[in-house]
């Protein structure tokens, strides 16, 4: 028996049984538990690649806002907060947010929670106009 039984030999010997450790079992469970972390983590990156290939094809306002967003290395929050100000414009012209920064800087004063957030974005679109 390894050093972590004996340990555990007088808790277990009272209640009649004596626990066998042997570590080939110990690492194969591991194994195997990495194995499966790692699929998990396969799967999920390679459904969010097969979404983005999907829709980077087909040809849509959402996608063309999408792969905007990407070339210009949004984050998650940043593509929420362009796509509320692209809302505002209608749902024909999402991607105008890229072209005009006009309709972000009066989304920015009608929304001054998002104020900051806003300038900051156009900064990262359009460069600093003074």
């Amino acid at each position: 028996m390894n050093g972590f039984a004996n340990a555990l030999l007088p808790l277990t010997s009272s209640l009649g049984t004596v626990p066998l450790w042997h570590w080939r079992y110990l690492m194969s469970h591991l194994i195997a538990i990495a194995v499966a972390g790692f699929l998990l983590w396969l799967a999920v990156n390679r459904l969010e690649w097969f979404r983005f290939t999907r829709q980077k094809y087909s040809q849509s306002q959402a996608a063309l806002f999408a792969e905007l967003c990407h070339a210009h290395k949004l984050s998650r929050a940043d593509r929420t907060l362009l796509a509320l100000v692209a809302q505002t414009k209608g749902p024909g012209q999402v991607c105008c947010v890229f072209v005009d920064e006009q309709v972000i800087l009066q989304f920015a004063q009608n929304n001054p929670g998002d104020a900051e957030s806003c300038l900051d974005l156009c900064r990262r679109l359009f460069g600093n106009r003074n």
